[in-house]
């Protein structure tokens, strides 16, 4: 349907303030877009209010799973160890020092300065940095410097500490748009959703949707095996006067909305689901026949079973360990292969003596140990239960 008005703030819709709205946040691998939605100020305003908390409590997730964005990919980020280090990921997969790593050493006649960085950029700011204090820094070639620094594969020695939290009341707001998106993208006038703009226009009102952790009901029919996909699904019932919705985000994050309980329109249904790795829509069958009853037992926690949750929890991360090790496998090989390579002085394409294939394999062998090392463990991850509300 076409709305001659924006939904959240009323402003008519033209030309020029129109603007095209995810149902699910690009930032976390949704590609569905609606215009006429919502004018290009509240879609700005809500972005930067409510779909950036989502995305925060999110992004870790996206940055594990590698997932396929339109805009962009996943930016690097920080981890805590368990010890209390650092950790920084990149979306290809590597690690690096959270915070970039020096030892300066001074000696009778010298100064010697290592540095560790994620990348030469990082690096040439670390030196520039240093030279404020040592001046003859900046009498070296610095250019020739950074292109000789020597690459390594980091791993960290400590285990890495992931949570899986989530909640709050501005990231809640931000699945409530995307279920009334999805509501407007089947026809119906999302005005009629009373309870859903309570919750995102009054700052006092009561959120319109709760965790839905339950072993004996699973509203996704087909639900794929080791696919962390994404799903939102709308349903109108006239005879219960309902608006239900369900939102389901990377097979973890669950929710039941109710967007309206005096809906007197057609009955109607609309879901939308995508695999966020590949970037291709899905076609899951949801049931979403909910009972007030068990709508009330959910905006109030009785709908979260901890077994549940951890479930699901640990489905998502065993995809992230096999994502990830695949990732890490290629990278080691890749990187082995080079340093071997190069310490013997061979060249890509060399037919090799068999002496030199044998000292090839111990050179592989002993540039792949830490990797080796690094998986032998495992994994270790710090589960946190999502705020109500």
């Amino acid at each position: 349907m076409a709305l001659q008005h924006c939904t959240l703030c009323k402003s008519k819709i033209n030309i020029d303030n129109n603007s095209a709205e995810h149902v699910i946040l690009n930032a976390i691998g949704g590609r569905k877009k609606v215009k006429g939605f919502i004018c290009q100020d509240c879609n700005s305003r809500s972005g930067s209010e409510w779909d950036d908390s989502l995305t925060k409590q999110l992004q870790p997730l996206c940055l594990l799973l590698g997932i396929a964005r339109q805009r962009g990919e996943v930016p690097s980020q920080t981890f805590s160890t368990l010890g209390g280090d650092s950790i920084r990921m990149s979306p290809d997969g590597s690690m690096s020092r959270g915070t970039p790593h020096r030892e300066v050493t001074e000696e009778e006649n010298f100064t010697k300065v290592h540095v560790e960085a994620a990348t030469r950029k990082e690096l040439r700011q670390q030196l520039r940095g240093l030279s404020r204090k040592y001046p003859q820094i900046n009498e070296l070639d610095l250019d020739r410097i950074i292109a000789s620094a020597q690459e390594n594969r980091y791993y960290s020695s400590d285990l890495i500490e992931i949570t899986g939290n989530f909640g709050g009341l501005e990231s809640g707001r931000s699945l409530v748009k995307s279920a009334l998106a999805l509501v407007f993208d089947a026809g119906v006038d999302p005005s009629n959703c009373d309870l859903a703009f309570d919750y995102l226009l009054n700052e006092g009102a009561e959120p319109c949707f709760g965790y839905w952790y339950v072993s004996n009901k699973d509203f996704i029919l087909n639900r794929p095996a080791r696919v962390p996909f994404h799903c939102v699904c709308v349903k109108g019932d006239p005879v219960e006067s309902t608006i239900v919705g369900y939102i389901e985000l990377f097979g973890l994050l669950r929710v039941v909305l109710c967007l309206s309980q005096s809906h007197s329109g057609a009955d109607f249904k609309h879901t939308y689901s995508i695999d966020p790795i590949k970037g291709k829509d899905l076609t899951l069958s949801v049931d979403l026949d909910l009972t007030l009853s068990e709508i009330h037992e959910a905006f109030t926690y009785n709908k979260f079973d901890d077994a549940e949750y951890l479930r699901a929890f640990t489905d998502l991360f065993n995809v992230i360990e096999e994502i990830r090790f695949k990732k890490a496998l290629s990278q080691a090989s890749d990187y082995a292969t080079r340093t071997a390579m190069a310490n013997l002085g061979l060249k890509a394409g060399e037919i090799l003596t068999d002496e030199q294939a044998w000292e090839l394999a111990g050179g592989l062998a002993e540039e792949m140990m830490p990797f080796v090392l690094q998986h032998m463990r495992p994994p270790n991850f710090l589960t946190r239960l999502p705020d109500n509300g």
